[in-house]
């Protein structure tokens, strides 16, 4: 005889399910998996009575998937009384033992000593326990050594024949005891879950109760391991979920990729009226956005999501998403405007980095400093100026170097009206670099530099640009150094 069970104990409940799996398994005679909440014995014709149940989320976190128990005389189920069933956080309220009755079934009329098979939580001792019960001379109780904590799911199986009595929590056998009688069943009595009512004991059990199986055979350790690690019924469904979402999220893309495009086209419009200094520059500025918003980027980010899903790996696939739309949105947003807070820029650099440094699987530690003087929500600069250098420290610097790799980014003031920003990695330098990435990078090095030399007639100012290679005493490369002058607006 096995009883498999998945068990979940909540702060103040005990939450108790059955373990699911999807194969046929020979012998099994009862199968509850409480899905679409209904209560429907898929392994036979006989079918469980609920009383006083409400539908939660089972372990996987499918919705109206497990059987919440409300912990009282009026809330419990019935799974009969046939003979197959019967083959040779804690609720304080009640009389009797110490403990809540997760399943129980009688093998005598009375209260003592007619345990045909119970486990139960002792919440005194904060343990799962079973035992098997003939009479006062013949009984067989089994403890785990460990605590079963509150707010968890657990796996928990009895086996028991006319030898040994087992328990099982999360697919290891926690206690085999020699049992050494035969068990007999009151006839007529059912098989109860969470309910154990009688003259002398009175407890209930609250929780969430999800897949019920009961086997007419003593199942091997291999298949109690097996059911403990059974998926999610409806991972396929969850598959085609991201799917759904990815989709939506390149539509979104495509989206803000038009409206982008839309207004660049329009300001450059209006700016061609006026005097051709201006519009070199802003076509200097579309050409930097085009790097910024580069399509390979995009696609690059939507694939890294299609892996981590394709994984499983959703708590990644989530947290990657929300950085991405953050990302985009901050740039549709600074899109619209010549220029913007230091504050800003650097949001934009940090969710930049934190997006590379994810997808990378944090193979570059990065650091951002700010001169404690420097109030960046009041400093105005124009957009777009510091993400293209961190960006070529990333991908021409720091991936084709093997070992540590580091890029720092740090704010001070040269004086009252400029700041110095200096990005600097421990890459393999512009000597190092290849033939192809090399040209890629002086061309997007080459687009700041005339945009800088533009803004400084534009704004009768200094924006100034450093390169400087890093060398150790031998001349060897050690990385880039890149000091950046930033004149602050006067607004």
């Amino acid at each position: 005889m096995c009883m498999p069970v998945y068990l979940r104990v909540l702060y103040l409940l005990v939450v108790f399910p059955f373990l699911v799996n999807a194969q046929k398994k020979e012998g099994l005679v009862v199968k509850y998996t409480f899905n679409d909440a209904k209560v429907l014995n898929e392994a036979g014709a006989d079918e469980a009575k609920a009383y006083g149940v409400s539908w939660s989320e089972d372990r996987f976190g499918n919705a109206h998937s497990a059987c919440y128990l409300q912990g009282n005389a009026d809330s419990y189920l019935n799974l009969g009384s046939d003979s197959k069933l019967k083959p040779s956080e804690p609720v304080y309220k009640g009389t009797g033992f110490d403990n809540n009755p997760i399943l129980y079934t009688r093998a005598a009329a009375g209260d003592d000593f007619n345990d045909a098979y119970v486990i139960t939580y002792h919440y005194n001792l904060r343990k799962l326990c079973c035992n098997t019960t003939l009479s006062e001379n013949n009984a067989t109780h089994l403890f785990p050594t460990t605590v079963s904590y509150l707010r968890q799911w657990y796996h928990v199986v009895i086996t028991y024949d006319n030898k040994y009595l087992s328990l099982y929590i999360n697919g290891v056998l926690e206690g085999k005891a020699a049992k050494k009688f035969r068990s007999e069943f009151l006839e007529g009595d059912s098989v109860l879950i969470g309910m154990h009512y009688g003259t002398k004991n009175k407890r209930f059990f609250q929780g969430s109760v999800d897949d019920i199986y009961i086997f007419n055979r003593v199942i091997s350790p291999s298949e109690i391991k097996e059911l403990y690690n059974a998926p999610n019924p409806n991972r396929v469904a969850t598959i085609f979920k991201w799917i759904f979402y990815c989709f939506g999220v390149i539509v979104f893309v495509l989206i803000i990729l038009w409206i982008i495009r839309w207004r660049t086209n329009k300001a450059l419009k209006i700016e061609k009226e006026k005097n051709q200094l201006k519009n070199n520059w802003y076509e200097q500025e579309n050409r930097v956005l085009t790097a910024q918003m580069d399509p390979h980027f995009i696609f690059n980010a939507l694939n890294t999501i299609q892996q981590f899903i394709i994984i499983q790996d959703n708590e990644k696939a989530q947290l990657y998403l929300t950085k991405f739309s953050r990302l985009l949105r901050m740039i549709l947003e600074s899109n619209v405007k010549d220029h913007v807070t230091l504050k800003e820029e650097i949001e934009i650099v940090t969710q930049y980095l934190q997006i590379e440094s994810l997808r990378f699987n944090n193979v570059f530690a990065y650091t951002i400093s700010i001169e404690k003087t420097i109030n960046p929500d009041i400093i105005h600069i124009p957009r777009f100026l510091i993400q293209p250098f961190v960006e070529n420290a990333i991908w021409h610097g720091l991936l084709p170097k093997e070992g540590e790799k580091q890029v720092s980014l740090s704010f001070e003031y040269r004086d009252e009206n400029a700041l110095f920003c200096v990005i600097e990695d421990n890459g393999v330098g512009r000597k190092e670099d290849t033939a192809s990435a090399e040209k890629n990078r002086s061309l997007a090095i080459n687009f700041i530099q005339q945009r800088l030399q533009l803004m400084s007639k534009i704004y009768k100012e200094n924006y100034d640009l450093s390169i400087i290679d890093k060398l150790d005493d031998r001349g060897n490369n050690t990385g880039t150094k890149i000091i950046l002058t930033i004149p602050i607006l006067k607004m």
